[in-house]
């Protein structure tokens, strides 16, 4: 049986956005703003949900996330990461450290708290 952290301690604000993804991590662009991230960046957050114009977004802000990753699989307890190029995460020696609580090789996924 394979464990869940969906949910857990799971908290988000809205904000105004412009080509953002569900699922996909995201930046603070500007005062009550998020956009993508560039390669290698910094992130604040992840996606829940993106309004039907496109024009506002809920933004997971603490809590645990599970995103993709790229690149090599991240290691559990505490590890560096920074968002790819494709909306998820990887590591990076210089990236922010998150508890990294799960990874699933065969989704590609990892579960860590923001």
């Amino acid at each position: 049986m394979k464990i869940s952290f969906d949910g857990v301690g799971q908290w988000g604000a809205t904000f105004e956005c412009a080509d953002v993804t569900e699922d996909h991590v995201v930046q603070v662009s500007a005062a009550g703003t998020v956009a993508k991230c560039q390669d290698s960046g910094t992130f604040a957050g992840v996606v829940l949900h993106v309004a039907r114009d496109k024009k506002a977004c809920t933004v997971q802000l603490g809590g645990v996330a599970t995103v993709k990753y790229s690149g090599g699989a991240p290691a559990t307890g505490w590890t560096k990461l920074a968002a790819d190029a494709n909306g998820g995460v990887k590591t990076s020696e210089s990236g922010t450290a998150y508890l990294v609580l799960d990874v699933d090789e065969a989704a590609e996924t990892v579960a860590f708290v923001l």
